[in-house]
């Protein structure tokens, strides 16, 4: 065996170590993102966990062939922890963001404290955001109701005709309901 063809089996070993390793991310969500835009790029921004700076560089460098991605940036590793910051092109997704975790070996996701397989992490990002869609029609309707009530006491033609027709049981009950939709909402979110 030539030096050469000893270096090249070195090597893929060496990848092969590299590679098998299975990674577990923390997403950093902004304003209920996961995806932060600032006026030139979209970023996705997560803690890796289980890092050396051999793991890190093999990643940065897979990173730029992996579609979707523009670069991947990191920071310094404290207790084999670092943060990452991957930008992204304009159309970049939940789908393309479990390809790309699935691509650099992540084997685990945490998002909100819940830790998911990286091969569901699409699925969870598409039921975060319905629950947040729900979660702001519910509140919305919240404010709706008590600003109606709000106006009503203020009004004293309005207060008087509202409590002679039984208004005010009425929207008590509408905003008793509203609150007590959210409280499932929530309980069934954390479960």
């Amino acid at each position: 065996m030539n030096l050469r063809t000893t270096l090249l089996a070195l090597l893929i070993v060496f990848s092969v170590q590299l590679f098998s390793q299975n990674y577990t991310i923390e997403i950093i969500k902004n304003d209920n993102k996961f995806i932060q835009k600032n006026e030139n790029d979209q970023i996705v921004k997560f803690k890796i966990f289980g890092v050396s700076e051999e793991n890190l560089l093999a990643l940065k460098n897979q990173a730029k062939n992996l579609e979707g991605v523009k670069s991947l940036e990191y920071g310094a590793i404290e207790d084999q922890t670092c943060l990452l910051e991957i930008k992204v092109m304009n159309d970049f997704n939940e789908i393309k963001f479990q390809k790309l975790v699935i691509s650099l070996n992540i084997a685990k996701v945490r998002l909100d404290d819940v830790e998911i397989d990286a091969k569901k992490v699409s699925m969870a990002f598409r039921n975060d955001e319905e629950y947040r869609k729900e979660l702001k029609k519910i509140n919305q309707r919240i404010k709706d109701i008590q600003t109606k009530i709000d106006w009503v006491n203020t009004n004293e033609e309005e207060k008087a005709l509202a409590e002679q027709n039984g208004w005010f049981e009425k929207a008590n009950a509408s905003l008793e309901e509203a609150r007590k939709e959210k409280k499932d909402l929530m309980e069934n979110n954390n479960n």
